[in-house]
């Protein structure tokens, strides 16, 4: 037995798992190449590799054909709208090194296939003309050693069920897109990596959650979306810089005009406020010992005997001559009430004893009377009962707010009409789910008494096979594939094997 053979057991160091798994970033996509290269080796059938722009599909074919290329010949062709069969089999054969007898001889290429296997690979298969793929998949199951992968998107897939009916005979192979946690690993690889875009402390939550309602966690829109990061960070750093600048400007300013400033100005400031708070403690201090002096004359009423009531009134007449001082508070604040304090002790004793000295009152009379004026303008007792009528007013709103939630929309009724005018009124661009075909009206009408829980968005549409008409049932219509993928997981179990469409697909094909 050879040393080299397939068959002996040997440990060796490989690095091509984990070059796969690289490429292919996530283990569930790595076992989609490991599904690919068993139904490779062991079906004869052909098979389809379907996914959104950007998903990862050529790197899958390419994977394919760096890992069996010492196993098998593997040729990996790229299609456009300008291919032929003619061109494909030439592709093939220069591919294979076979030399050619004739302009076109498929002899070799049989031979060729009889010894080995041969895998043909044909990345965006969707851009041939129909009816191409059909004779593709009608040659490789003539060949016993050919096998035939073709890769396309879900609109193309769609678009070629209805032109190449062999399209619907080979096994589907779908690449699923990344999760939100995977998307934020793909990102820090990315950013690990020599001449990356990002740097790996500017990944964050917020970014990753970003950068994946963005891409949809494709791939390919995840790249796409790079050189936007690089862009935003380098706005980032530049706002942070341009900050910084200012600040330091505005020190150093700062720190110019202080400078420039005499010592003289500086020191005069708190010099001169310092006369201000001594002045206003004093106007506070004498107010306050003021405001009990008003006491005295409710205790020299009750002394003075009722003979003497006409007395008082005459010093009552000298009262006008105080109010010519009170134009001028400001001014006058402190010389006015000095001169009461230091008099306040000699009238208290002279009036109980003699009623007749009672001009020596008469000032005092006054000073009591201008005391008290001093000190009115600086009673703030009355503003506090403002506030009262304010929390009246705040009653009515919540009264009109607890009666708003009782009211509920009603919910929006099902669309009325036709499956057709359903079909017609989707969005062009969004997604359904295929989830069957039928043979007959009544079949697709059963199928939805089955699932009456998912009548609003189950319908069906016929279609032309030949000369028979089909029904296609679909379900549901969403924005993005991932949406539809999600629902389908969900699903009962006949709806788990339904196909992800366009509405554009399924308008044309209902327009038939």
């Amino acid at each position: 037995m050879l040393d080299n053979d397939d068959l002996t057991y040997s440990y060796q160091k490989r690095s091509v798992v984990n070059n796969t798994e690289r490429a292919l970033i996530t283990l569930e996509r790595s076992q989609k190449l490991d599904l690919l290269l068993h139904l490779l080796a062991n079906l004869q059938q052909s098979l389809i590799v379907c996914g959104p722009e950007g998903i990862g599909k050529t790197t899958l074919l390419e994977t394919v054909r760096q890992n069996r290329k010492d196993m098998w010949e593997v040729v990996l062709l790229p299609a456009s709208a300008d291919s032929s069969f003619e061109s494909l089999i030439n592709d093939l054969l220069r591919g294979l090194n076979i030399a050619k007898a004739s302009a076109f001889d498929l002899s070799a290429l049989r031979d060729k296939c009889a010894k080995q296997k041969v895998v043909l690979l044909i990345d965006d298969a969707g851009n041939l003309v129909p009816g191409l793929i059909t004779m593709l998949i009608e040659f490789a199951d003539s060949l016993p050693g050919l096998r035939l992968v073709l890769a396309m998107n879900h609109d193309q897939f769609h678009i070629k069920s209805g032109t190449d009916k062999r399209v619907e005979e080979c096994h589907f192979i779908e690449l699923p897109p990344l999760s939100k946690k995977q998307c934020g690993e793909y990102l820090q690889n990315l950013s690990a990596q020599p001449g990356a875009v990002v740097s790996f402390n500017a990944i964050s939550d917020s970014l990753i959650e970003d950068l994946y309602r963005a891409s949809n966690g494709i791939p390919g829109k995840i790249l796409a979306q790079l050189p936007k990061l690089a862009n935003y960070q380098s706005q980032k750093r530049s706002k942070v810089g341009l900050w910084l600048a200012i600040a330091g400007v505005l020190t150093g300013a700062g720190y110019a005009v202080q400078s420039l400033l005499p010592l003289d100005m500086i020191i005069e400031q708190p010099a001169g406020n310092a006369p201000i708070a001594s002045q206003s403690e004093n106007t506070n201090k004498l107010v306050i010992e003021s405001l009990p002096v008003p006491a005295t004359p409710a205790l020299v009423e009750p002394s003075v005997p009722a003979n003497e009531i006409p007395i008082a009134p005459i010093p009552v007449a000298a009262l006008p001559e105080p109010k010519a001082t009170e134009p001028e508070p400001a001014p006058t604040i402190d010389a006015v009430a000095v001169a009461p304090v230091q008099e306040k002790p000699k009238p208290a004793n002279p009036v109980p004893n003699n009623t007749d000295k009672q001009p020596a009152s008469q000032p005092v009379a006054s000073e009591t009377i201008s005391a008290p004026s001093t000190a009115s303008p600086l009673e703030p007792k009355p503003e506090p009962q403002q506030e009262k009528p304010a929390t009246p007013a705040i009653e009515p709103p919540p009264v009109q707010a607890a009666t708003k939630p009782v009211e509920h929309k009603p919910a929006k009724p099902a669309f009325e009409g036709s499956d057709q005018d359903w079909i017609m009124a989707q969005p062009a661009g969004n997604f359904t789910l295929q989830v069957m075909v039928l043979s007959s009206k009544d079949a697709a009408l059963r199928f939805q008494r089955k699932y009456a829980d998912y009548r609003d968005g189950l319908k069906f549409y016929p279609i032309k096979q030949g000369e028979q008409e089909k029904y296609v049932v679909i379900y549901g219509s969403f924005q993005t594939a991932a949406e539809a993928i999600q629902l389908k997981a969900v699903m009962p179990g006949e709806f788990k094997q339904a196909m992800e469409k366009r509405f554009r697909a399924v308008q044309k094909e209902s327009r038939r």
